[in-house]
């Protein structure tokens, strides 16, 4: 707690977490006790602090403290389009994301779009072969290590809490003859 010039007491969260020390406010105040109501509202106020303070320490239990999901709901196609779209606009390797996206828009013709967060290597797998049913092998390997990539930035960029691609192995490209 810090008291205020005012009187009113600003009540902080002393945490540390992976060795360091973070001093958090709560943006919460406790009145100067000065009736039966106000004591009333700083029991509240004090209830709704130990809430936040358990919320953080489970989130620090379960490895999630820190973790900024900023498009938790976002489709694993949608999040492959944004990144193709930022391929098209920076001119790099362009043309092979933009088949990735093709086959990756077929795969979907007939299912369920899946949210990034519910990404699975089984569901991963079944995108590998569906591109060996498409295209050649070479091809095939091509587009999915681009899937894969894709994935690995999700996790990087915290879309997802983790990475299910790096348990998916790749295609094997064929040796040029």
């Amino acid at each position: 707690m810090k008291e205020l010039k005012d009187g009113r007491q600003s009540l902080y969260l002393d945490i540390y977490h992976n060795g360091k020390n973070k001093h958090k406010s709560l943006e919460l105040y406790l009145e100067k006790p000065t009736s039966a109501e106000v004591r009333q509202l700083n029991e509240k106020t004090r209830l709704t602090a130990e809430k936040i303070r358990i919320t953080i320490q489970e989130q620090i239990i379960n490895g999630t403290f820190g973790q900024k999901y900023i498009k938790k709901d976002i489709t694993l196609l949608n999040w492959f389009e944004e990144l193709t779209e930022k391929r098209r606009k920076s001119n790099i390797n362009y043309d092979a994301w933009r088949s990735a996206l093709k086959h990756l828009k077929s795969f979907f013709e007939d299912r369920d779009h899946i949210l990034l967060k519910n990404l699975t290597v089984s569901i991963l797998d079944d995108i590998k072969e569906h591109f060996r049913s498409q295209v050649s092998q070479n091809s095939s390997a091509s587009y999915f290590d681009i899937i894969k990539h894709s994935v690995h930035q999700a996790y990087r960029e915290k879309l997802i809490s983790d990475d299910p691609a790096t348990l998916v192995k790749s295609i094997k490209y064929n040796a040029p003859h």
